[in-house]
């Protein structure tokens, strides 16, 4: 008996390290839908944006301007900086595509801002495989480029959006340097092997959980240690009642950086459906959002905002 335990033990340690270092363990954080994915033809102006990441691979972006219908709320004249509409940078969570993810942004060009998203790599159009975070972080990166490329877009009035996975990529792969003057992280996580803690062992994970996941998931490049470089005010809105990403995630955020980082924690708000269940979460952010695109100046003279 204890001849057979100690095999199965082992047995189980190589499993667990094959698992890791082959990756497929990580792969269980990515959940794409690969079809077409045409600019949407709701939105005048809005068309396809195709670029390419680091290594190569072929990618599918779309760029849809503020829109100019009367009925848009537009923003005020304090708000506009020359003739432009600021932009967003929009980084999606970890299933499906843009398709099923525009329905979270398609009000924002209406509200007076251009908008850019993206598909990684085995998403949507964009060509590739989806199973470790490094390849994903380039892609996004390379999105962000893209998206300054675009005529429309004033480099000077740049904003970040990112859900869920999103954030954890999105922190990762910009850069103080960029021209980035705010962002809003929806319901993010701080940590890889936190998170995949969370999903074996609930919103409170127990050293079984948490011991599974260091063995199984690396932890390199988090999200909480890469939100202390920026110099940027963050947003982060966390539904409490949210058990994908619970929100002591956002908590922890925002203790990396308190000084840059505020953190609005919505009652009963779960993860997919958070600002549709409590449209405060949406106006606090375009509120935000409009404040820090809306400033003079250098982005890091501006604090966290209450």
């Amino acid at each position: 008996m204890a001849r057979r335990i100690v095999r199965w033990t082992l047995l189980a340690a190589v499993v667990m390290l094959m698992l890791r270092v082959s990756g497929c363990a990580e792969r269980l954080f990515y959940h794409p839908i690969r079809e077409a994915t045409p600019a949407p033809t709701g939105a005048p102006g809005s068309r396809v944006v195709r670029f390419e990441s680091a290594d190569g691979t072929k990618l599918c972006g779309w760029f849809v301007p503020a829109s100019s219908a009367p009925s848009a709320p537009a923003l005020n004249d304090a708000e506009r900086v020359g003739n432009g509409a600021p932009s967003l940078f929009f980084v999606h969570g970890n299933a499906g595509n843009m398709n099923w993810h525009y329905g979270f942004v398609e009000e924002l060009p209406r509200l007076g801002f251009n908008l850019f998203l993206f598909d990684y790599r085995g998403y949507g159009e964009s060509e590739g495989s989806a199973w470790s975070r490094g390849p994903l972080i380039d892609d996004t990166r390379a999105a962000f480029e893209a998206m300054l490329e675009q005529q429309e877009v004033d480099a000077s009035r740049v904003g970040m959006f990112a859900q869920s996975l999103g954030a954890a990529l999105a922190l990762n792969a910009i850069r103080d340097s960029d021209p980035v003057r705010v962002a809003v992280l929806e319901s993010p996580f701080a940590s890889w092997r936190l998170a995949a803690a969370t999903a074996i062992g609930g919103n409170s994970p127990g050293p079984i959980a948490r011991g599974l996941s260091a063995a199984l998931i690396a932890d390199d490049r988090r999200p909480d240690e890469a939100i202390r470089s920026l110099r940027f005010p963050v947003l982060v809105i966390h539904g409490d009642a949210d058990r994908i990403v619970p929100v002591v995630h956002g908590r922890l955020l925002r203790d990396a950086a308190s000084d840059r980082v505020t953190l609005v924690e919505f009652a009963g708000g779960d993860h997919n459906t958070l600002r549709d269940t409590h449209p405060e979460a949406t106006r606090r952010m375009i509120e935000f959002l409009r404040r820090h695109l809306a400033e003079s100046g250098d982005p890091a003279s501006a604090g966290p905002q209450k």
